[in-house]
């Protein structure tokens, strides 16, 4: 069994509804829902616990864990163990307020504040956009 402390949390399975006003704003720009890519296949919610363990300083953010090859997380330069602070200014204290910022650009621009080894560093992820097609169709 995990420990609280192995628990991870990923990003591509979220249920993209429980932000309503993101998801309207996405609706608003593309006409259409289109779904936020990034890559991030996997983040460490960063606490008081995980910053201690990581000899981290910063109490809040996310652990990049797994990103996939070819990804625009990786063409950003992004890399496992960067702790990602802000996304558009705005703090990244979980994976819903990564998914609310994406969600409201894709397909478009991510400016992040990531911390990598004590030191923090600007990155720009371009979001893609998936656009989602419905298995069947109303008669």
């Amino acid at each position: 069994a995990q420990s609280h402390l192995e628990k991870s949390e990923n990003i591509n399975f979220m249920v993209p509804m429980i932000s309503l006003n993101s998801f309207i704003a996405n609706v608003s720009k593309n006409g259409r829902y289109v779904a936020p890519y990034t890559g991030i296949e996997r983040v460490r919610v960063v606490n008081k616990t995980i910053a201690k363990m990581f000899s981290l300083p910063v109490e809040r953010g996310l652990m990049i864990q797994r990103i996939s090859p070819g990804s625009p997380a990786e063409r950003a330069g992004l890399t496992v163990g960067d702790v990602i602070l802000y996304a558009n200014g705005a703090e990244t204290p979980s994976t819903l307020s990564l998914w609310e910022v994406s969600e409201r650009v894709a397909p478009g621009v991510l400016n992040l504040i990531v911390l990598r080894d004590g030191r923090k560093y600007a990155a720009r992820l371009e979001v893609e956009g998936r656009k989602i097609e419905h298995q069947g169709h109303l008669e």
